[in-house]
């Protein structure tokens, strides 16, 4: 869908996957859409960056942060062979698609030492109950809908 008339262009550029299925086109993050011929494709499409690949050509940074940032190394790799980068490119590069990935996501909040306060306990424990019809402490579907 993405390359419309093009796809076969990217398709050609896809490497075996040594699977049964699919057979072409090595995926740039499991269970992602985005294949390593895509990355060779842009770049000859005049993607310069391992952020536009990351968030324009595949919106991978967008999807998942770590997904993207469990790409960079290997988008790094696709984009010196297809665009002749100097080692010193390739670090410039990497150094700034790690920095544009951390933007995406960010931490998991550490929550260890949180407590609800009295009343939003209460609150939710009264919210429950009314949905909790028949009080068995679970909510079940039907529960659910007339609570909708």
């Amino acid at each position: 869908q993405a390359y419309g008339g093009r796809a076969w262009d990217v398709l050609a550029l896809a490497r075996p996957t040594g699977k049964r299925y699919p057979r072409f086109g090595i995926p740039l993050a499991e269970g992602y859409p985005y294949v390593e011929a895509e990355v060779r494709y842009a770049c000859r499409e005049h993607a310069v960056t391992i952020e536009d690949i990351l968030s324009r050509r595949t919106r991978l940074a967008f999807l998942n942060a770590e997904a993207a940032r469990d790409a960079v190394e290997r988008v790094a790799e696709i984009m010196t062979e297809e665009l002749g980068w100097t080692e010193e490119e390739r670090k410039r590069q990497l150094t700034h698609a790690y920095d544009y990935v951390k933007c995406f996501g960010g931490p998991v909040a550490d929550k260890t030492e949180a407590e609800l306060r009295t009343a939003t306990d209460a609150d939710l424990r009264e919210a429950f109950a009314r949905v909790d019809a028949d009080g068995s402490g679970y909510v079940s579907v039907d529960e659910l809908r007339r609570a909708a």
